[in-house]
């Protein structure tokens, strides 16, 4: 592989894992909201804690798997 596609490669995987993140957290956000799961005190910002949480959990797990 080149060395500019490498370059593109890594500059470009962190604005899709936070496109990815946003996305993936507005879905359930309207999910657990239309399915009436949501608590009345938990909005969006309640979800997106639980996702990062979830997600630091998988990168931590893979990172100790290594």
């Amino acid at each position: 592989m080149l060395e500019s596609n490498k370059k593109y490669k890594k500059i470009g995987k962190l604005p899709g894992l936070i496109v990815g993140y946003f996305l993936f957290t507005t879905i359930l956000y309207f999910i657990l909201l239309l399915s009436n799961n949501l608590s009345q005190s938990g909005g969006f910002y309640l979800v997106m804690g639980w996702v990062i949480l979830i997600s630091l959990l998988g990168f931590g797990l893979k990172y100790f798997l290594k």
